[in-house]
């Protein structure tokens, strides 16, 4: 449901299909607890890791380091050969971003790593 709120809206029928198959899975599971009778003895959390609100625009990172000239590593296209960085986005906020410097191990400063050479 997180894809596909941030790739419609939260409100999309996409996203409120994707609730419905949550709630029957969850349906399913209390079923299967009450038919082993160990319901009563279970505890179920639902939690999400943050709201959902409308999205009008959305920067690529991964993209962007693609634009500045680096063949770059990232998910889903892990399969790519001779990558000179890695971009690995955590969530909406967060990412990790690796350069090689001749080899991917002599360190990258910052200074440079937005001069593609």
């Amino acid at each position: 449901m997180d894809e596909a709120a941030h790739l419609s809206s939260p409100f999309s029928d996409q996203t409120i299909e994707s609730y419905k198959q949550v709630d029957a899975s969850i349906g399913k599971i209390i079923a299967v607890l009450k038919e082993k009778n160990i319901f009563d003895r279970t505890l179920i959390f639902a939690s999400a890791d943050h709201g959902l609100s409308e999205t009008s625009n959305h920067f690529e990172l991964c993209d962007f380091v693609e634009k500045l000239g680096y063949k770059t590593f990232v998910y889903p296209k892990v399969y790519k050969k001779n990558n000179d960085a890695a971009c690995m986005v955590s969530g909406n906020s967060m990412a990790h971003l690796y350069f090689k410097n001749e080899t991917w191990k002599k360190r990258m400063f910052h200074e440079n790593s937005l001069k593609k050479t």
